[in-house]
């Protein structure tokens, strides 16, 4: 799960990240982009992958300055992180397991959903390969159903999760002309090629040469 990219990664006690109120989750990554993964490895099958990563995002978002002290204590960087350097906003939850339900898969089908599956698969060689799961199907967004969770409510007003069309929105149509033709390209080099939205930019991350594309006028 780590990279290159990666400012630092810290497995964080969460009763001593959270002063007692969070002692489920295992690890927090923290990237270049500042932005913060709270990540979880489960065996136990029968989860309910939206309410308990809601519950995460909103422990997380609840206890920022918790987070900003543990980091300022456990990184090695003489830097110190300040708390407006975070892009809370792009906070996301990943939940790793060995295989995860038809019903969880489906579960997460939301287009603005900051909650990852991931199965992982140990080989001999104790090589471990991660595979992102997807629903099979994406279509409404989070806030059909956040207005009935008060939990839920309050994160999706501050997680953002963006889309392709969040970046062409504001360009010229010859703009996104060359973007379709670079983006067809590249996902041309080969089938495992994906698109990834993000803030700031599009990435294909399985892309050999690692491509990010970023949507300006």
């Amino acid at each position: 799960m780590t990279s290159d990219n990666s400012k630092s990664f810290l497995v964080i006690p969460p009763r001593k990240l959270y002063r007692g109120h969070f002692s489920l989750c295992q690890k927090f990554f923290f990237d270049r982009e500042s932005k913060v993964f709270v990540i979880e490895y489960k065996r136990d099958r029968n989860f309910s992958v939206v309410d308990q990563g809601m519950a995460y995002l909103n422990l997380l978002l609840k206890n920022k300055a918790d987070f900003i002290l543990e980091y300022n204590e456990s990184a090695s960087s003489n830097h110190s992180l300040k708390r407006e350097e975070v892009d809370w906003s792009q906070s996301r939850i990943i939940f790793i397991a060995p295989e995860f339900t038809k019903y969880q898969q489906h579960a997460i089908g939301f287009k603005d959903l900051g909650i990852q599956l991931w199965e992982v698969r140990k080989y001999n060689n104790d090589l471990l390969v991660f595979n992102e799961v997807k629903s099979p199907s994406t279509k409404e967004p989070i806030t059909t159903i956040a207005k009935n969770n008060d939990v839920a409510k309050k994160v999706t007003e501050e997680i953002r999760v963006y889309t392709e069309e969040d970046h062409l929105e504001s360009v010229e149509d010859k703009v996104k002309k060359i973007y379709s033709e670079l983006k067809s390209t590249i996902l041309n080099l080969g089938k495992d090629i994906e698109l990834r939205p993000n803030k700031q930019y599009v990435a294909f991350p399985v892309c050999p040469i690692g491509i990010n594309v970023a949507i300006n006028e």
